[in-house]
C-alpha cells in the first residue's frame, strides 16, 4: 500500500534553491486570509514597502498586485539576498500592518 505523501509548506520547499539575481514569483498573504489589503492607502505602504526594498538592492520588482487578502509580485532577488530573507522582510510588513489594524481597531471593508 502507498504512503500518503507529507504535505505543508516545508515539504513544497524541500529542493528549491534560492539565487541571487534571479526572478521569483511570490505569494504573501495575510493570517487566516483576512481581507486587511482592501483599501489604496494599505496599498500604497505596500508599494512603498517594495519601492523602499528596492532602494536597498535587497530585491527589485517588476509587477506587484494587491488583493484585499493577498500579494503577488514578480521580483529579481538582490545580489546578496535570498528568497527566504526577502519574503521574511515582506511578510513583517504584512504582520505588522495586522498587528496595527488590532491594536488601533482599523476594520477591514468586509467588517465595515
Amino acid at each position: 500500500m502507498k504512503q500518503a505523501p507529507i504535505r505543508g509548506h516545508r515539504q513544497l520547499r524541500k529542493g528549491r534553491h534560492s539565487i541571487p539575481g534571479a526572478y521569483y514569483y511570490l505569494t504573501l498573504a495575510t493570517l487566516n486570509k483576512k481581507p486587511l489589503l482592501a483599501t489604496p492607502k494599505i496599498a500604497d505602504i505596500i508599494f512603498q514597502a517594495f519601492d523602499w526594498l528596492e532602494t536597498k538592492e535587497r530585491l527589485r520588482w517588476f509587477c506587484v498586485v494587491v488583493m484585499p487578502d493577498h500579494i503577488h509580485a514578480v521580483i529579481q532577488l538582490g545580489s546578496k539576498q535570498t528568497l527566504s530573507s526577502s519574503r521574511s522582510m515582506l511578510s513583517f510588513w504584512i504582520e505588522s500592518f495586522e498587528f496595527d489594524a488590532c491594536v488601533f481597531g482599523c476594520k477591514s471593508p468586509i467588517d465595515a
